[in-house]
This record gives structure tokens, C-alpha cells and sequence, in this order.
């Protein structure tokens, strides 16, 4: 019971952690795409004329390509964070219900000991008092058979 509490527990924090982990992804995520929103916004913005608005262009989208890139990545981490908790959970979750059956059947192994031992114990009383009913007899003969 200790040890399912201190895996509980474990479980508990290693969820928080990985909780915290992917708010921090979304937060990356979030500052990405209001540098994505500015990167657009500024490429839009700038562009005044001829070659120079080309290679404007071509830096902005080399920029946005980058962001969308890297925030891609960020949802994919967020992703694989979410999935390997989630099986995480399931392993923790089978390995208690696995601990739990064992500890149900060593508490019926010990039911079935005490029982036992009662049981024992119920017919050595019996047998005791079997032997002091025929010792009483016994001297019960002695003391009929002195009093004559």
C-alpha cells in the first residue's frame, strides 16, 4: 500500500511535470505565432518598390517559413509529451491494478491461514477437553472406588 501511495504519488508529479512542460511548449508556441503574425505583418508592410521589395520579400518569407518551421516542431514536441505521458498513466495505471490483485491475494492467503488455524485450533480444544472429560471420569472411578 506504501509503495502503490509512493507510486501514486510519483505519477502525480511526473504528470504535473510533463503538465508544465507542455504549457511552456504552448507558450513557445503562442510567441511564435505573434512572431509569425509580426514577421507577415512587417513583410507586408515594407515592401516599397522593385528589387528591393523582392528581396524584402524573399527575407520575410525565408523568416516565415523559419517560424513555421520551428512552430511545427513546437507542436510535434507538445505532441509526443502529451502521448508519452498518456502511456505513461497507462503503464502506472496497469502496474497498480497488477499490484492491487496482489496484495487481494495475499490478503486471501492469509484468510485462508487464519482460517485454517482456527480451525486447528477449534479441534485441539475439542481434543482438550476430550481428555478432561475422561480424567474427570477417572477420577471420579478413584474417588468412588476409595470411598467403598
Amino acid at each position: 500500500s506504501t509503495d502503490t501511495n509512493a507510486d501514486l504519488q510519483h505519477a502525480v508529479a511526473r504528470a504535473k511535470e510533463l503538465e508544465e512542460q507542455i504549457t511552456h511548449q504552448r507558450q513557445q508556441i503562442e510567441g511564435l505565432e505573434v512572431q509569425l503574425s509580426r514577421a507577415k505583418a512587417e513583410a507586408t508592410t515594407r515592401l516599397d518598390s522593385g528589387e528591393s521589395q523582392v528581396a524584402e520579400v524573399k527575407r520575410q518569407q525565408a523568416i516565415v517559413a523559419d517560424l513555421e518551421e520551428q512552430l511545427a516542431n513546437q507542436m510535434l514536441s507538445a505532441q509526443v509529451a502529451l502521448s508519452k505521458a498518456q502511456a505513461e498513466e497507462e503503464q502506472r495505471r496497469r502496474a497498480d491494478e497488477a499490484k492491487a490483485k496482489e496484495v487481494q491475494r495475499m490478503l486471501e492467503e492469509q484468510r485462508r491461514a487464519k482460517s485454517v488455524e482456527a480451525e486447528a485450533g477449534a479441534n485441539e480444544i475439542s481434543s482438550l477437553r476430550a481428555r478432561l472429560s475422561d480424567q474427570q471420569a477417572l477420577l471420579l472411578a478413584a474417588r468412588s472406588e476409595a470411598d467403598q
